[in-house]
């Protein structure tokens, strides 16, 4: 199958879940004997090139109008040109909701058509309501040269439904799933990762920490991911933070240096407001499992009884958690022996990209 990727940012993969998910996707169909294209922002990409080999599969730079409300729509209409006019692409992949407002020209050139959801945008807090009714409006407009759609969110699924009036095929995210050997002497650390934007709900954090800090004042908070320094979400962090040497942001890691920050955590927080799905779940679970997690749909789907939960946005309810494993290193041990037991398996990327082409497969 000769396959074409649209929506996603860079390649090689640094910005946020989406590109990462792409990026193993492509990999993965590839040794699956599958000729993929990802079609990538040029400007979010390292490598300076029109078109290169990465990892088996091949990546095209295209541009478009680099603004908040043009890029993804822009970009991604000059990407579909490209993929639709050229014949080798059988199928045509989009893996955002502007990038498929597009869906209807390769549809017009006798293409397979489909959608991956990772989320309805629509939900984000850097909308405006225009912006979210327009949004709205586009998923409306592209559903009908859908041939197939996938969700990662078994939560997600019902509104998607209606949204694109078909039925979608639950493909969770994954991971490369390897054993890990837990530390038996953690750094003093509370461990955040992912993008610093509203809805990841790091105010909940920063204000959770700062309560208990008095009670444990050898504990540290760091915070690991990409931030738009001039963002005033990110200013507003930095104010309630304070000159205080105790909360660290720590800027985007990538690899084995990721790896030994969620080996080396004492434990790892997630407070999001909003998820599709948690990559960082899944890589917290398996380097660390002292989690604790926002009780949001999306992360009780997936880890319900493998971590801790608090009430979304409360600041008590996060401080309570926060005091509850901090105080004794047994507690710690106890939410690690539950996270043993999570079925790893199931979310393995060699399986959900076995997933993925037969999906591809049943549309020919």
């Amino acid at each position: 199958m000769k396959i074409a990727i649209v929506g996603s940012k860079g390649i090689p993969a640094k910005y946020g879940g989406i590109q990462n998910v792409v990026e193993k996707l492509a990999e993965g169909l590839a040794k699956l004997d599958c000729d993929v294209t990802v079609f990538s922002y040029s400007y979010y990409s390292d490598v300076k090139k029109k078109k290169f080999a990465y990892k088996g599969f091949q990546v095209i730079n295209t541009k478009g109008i680099r603004t908040k409300h043009l890029d993804a729509i822009s970009h991604s209409f000059i990407a579909t040109l490209k993929a639709s006019i050229t014949k080798e692409y059988e199928i045509i992949a989009f893996v955002s909701t502007a990038s498929a407002f597009w869906a209807f020209i390769p549809k017009l050139f006798g293409k397979k058509v489909v959608f991956h959801s990772h989320g309805l945008e629509f939900l984000g807090y850097k909308w405006s309501r225009l912006d979210k009714l327009l949004m709205k409006f586009l998923i409306r407009m592209t559903a009908w040269p859908l041939d197939g759609v996938t969700s990662v969110s078994s939560s997600q699924i019902g509104e998607l439904n209606k949204a694109y009036r078909v039925k979608a095929k639950l493909i969770p995210n994954g991971i490369y799933y390897q054993e890990q050997k837990r530390n038996a002497k953690p750094q003093k650390n509370i461990l955040f990762v992912g993008r610093i934007v509203q809805e990841k709900g790091l105010e909940t954090l920063i204000a959770a920490f700062q309560a208990i800090s008095p009670q444990f004042p050898q504990f540290a908070l760091k915070i690991v991911g990409e931030a738009v320094y001039s963002s005033p979400y990110y200013q507003q962090l930095q104010k309630a933070a304070g000159p205080s040497e105790k909360i660290e942001f720590a800027g985007s890691k990538y690899g084995e240096e990721l790896s030994e920050l969620y080996k080396s955590a004492y434990c790892i927080v997630i407070p999001s407001h909003i998820e599709s799905f948690s990559i960082v779940l899944l890589e917290a679970l398996m380097h660390n499992g002292a989690v604790i997690c926002s009780d949001i749909a999306q992360f009780k789907d997936i880890a319900d009884g493998y971590v801790e939960f608090f009430e979304k946005g409360s600041t008590a309810a996060l401080s309570s958690k926060l005091s509850y494993l901090l105080e004794k290193q047994s507690n710690r041990l106890a939410l690690q022996q539950k996270a043993e037991n999570f079925p790893f398996h199931q979310y393995d990327w060699n399986t959900i990209t076995q997933e993925y082409h037969n999906f591809y497969e049943a549309l020919s």
